[in-house]
């Protein structure tokens, strides 16, 4: 009697596509633990935020090394004058009204700076015959290059900008901040991720219209207003604002990238019908609700 050998070849490649697909659904399982996703989105919330200040840090200090240091001898020999000048007119019996280094929100001071400035000019300079409205200078707007030069004159800071880009750098973290708290509870929970698409979609939207708007508008570019910076152009608020807001566009974009390939894949190779674990005869349990199926007669 002979023996048949069966001479087909097909069982390997079947062996080996159905490993690869069972080893494929174990490590899409395993990413459906919220932790390594959680940490993930952490540690990049942390960079986003750190990474920026450690950037601009490292460039103010470059530059206060080589140029800042002679920069801040003239600012304090021009404050120390300043000081003597205010102290011998008050010797005299000078007490007229001396400008004030008013912070932005320091509404009534920053009036009182530009009407003492409106009065001394008296109409000779067409520049300030129309006056600026109160939101305008409620809001902390820049008064004009003029009373720049006027108030280095006075020995009082031109960056009056600096206190109000503070306050929106600190209202551009909370936001970011909330947003990283309210995906770690998506991520955790395992909730739909539709409103965290749209929470980071508002994030990217909105830090690159601030950094278009700051980079336009805010950060400073004459040598005049950088003359008596002692960190140089790289020490202005501003580029901070744009280099975190820059990494929160990075941000958004890479985690709703993230996002959409796990859904992708999750749905790939753990369809409705992969998801649910076959049920078999030995696998039944005790209680369990009979279906149809297990009323047939026997054959």
């Amino acid at each position: 009697h002979g023996f048949i050998i069966p001479l087909s070849f097909s069982s390997k490649p079947k062996t080996k596509t159905m490993t690869m697909s069972v080893v494929a659904k174990k490590a899409i399982m395993v990413l459906q633990t919220p932790w390594p996703l959680l940490g993930l989105w952490l540690v990049g919330g942390v960079l986003a935020v750190f990474v920026p200040v450690g950037k601009w840090k490292n460039a103010s200090k470059r530059y206060y090394q080589y140029y800042g240091k002679a920069v801040e001898y003239e600012n304090n020999q021009r404050a120390y004058e300043q000081a003597q000048k205010q102290y011998e007119n008050q010797q005299n019996g000078n007490y007229q009204y001396v400008p004030q280094d008013c912070k932005w929100w320091q509404v009534q001071c920053r009036k009182e700076n530009y009407y003492y400035w409106m009065a001394n000019e008296g109409g000779n300079n067409d520049r300030y015959r129309q006056s600026l409205p109160d939101w305008y200078l409620t809001l902390g707007g820049k008064m004009g290059e003029e009373m720049d030069r006027e108030r280095e004159e006075e020995g009082l800071s031109s960056d009056e900008a600096s206190g109000a880009i503070k306050f929106v750098y600190t209202i551009s973290i909370l936001t970011f901040v909330g947003v990283l708290a309210y995906g770690s509870y998506v991520i955790y929970k395992k909730t739909p991720a539709t409103s965290l698409y749209i929470s980071l979609g508002f994030l990217g939207l909105f830090s690159f219209a601030q950094m278009v708007l700051i980079t336009q508008g805010v950060i400073a570019t004459d040598d005049r207003e950088l003359e008596n910076s002692v960190y140089g152009w790289f020490g202005q608020l501003a580029v901070l604002m744009v280099y975190t807001n820059y990494a929160f566009v990075l941000f958004s974009i890479i985690f709703a990238a993230i996002f959409g390939i796990k859904a992708f894949v999750e749905y790939k190779f753990l369809g409705t019908d992969a998801a649910q674990p076959e049920t078999t005869e030995d696998s039944k349990v005790v209680g369990e609700t009979p279906t149809d199926e297990d009323y047939k007669p026997m054959a």
